[in-house]
């Protein structure tokens, strides 16, 4: 286990975002630093992209997705 100080500031905006997100505390930190890791790994990819992309990993994991059918319009 990894004890990490943050400033209370940051703390705060933490705990926000983990309640908002149905989080722990850890949850959300290792959310943070996985989107951190790849940024740093894919400096020229916008960060909404990297969110939207782990987002979409995250489901198709769970089973909450459907394949698109190229040229079909519904």
């Amino acid at each position: 286990m990894l004890t990490i100080r943050v400033p209370d500031e940051l703390e705060k905006k933490i705990r926000a975002r983990a309640k908002v997100n149905d989080r722990s505390i850890s949850e959300q930190i290792r959310e943070y630093l996985l989107i951190v890791t790849v940024a740093e790994e894919n400096e020229d990819l916008p960060f909404s992209f990297i969110k939207d992309t782990l987002a979409a990993k995250k489901e198709i994991e769970n089973g909450i997705y459907s394949k698109y059918a190229f040229g079909v319009i519904k």
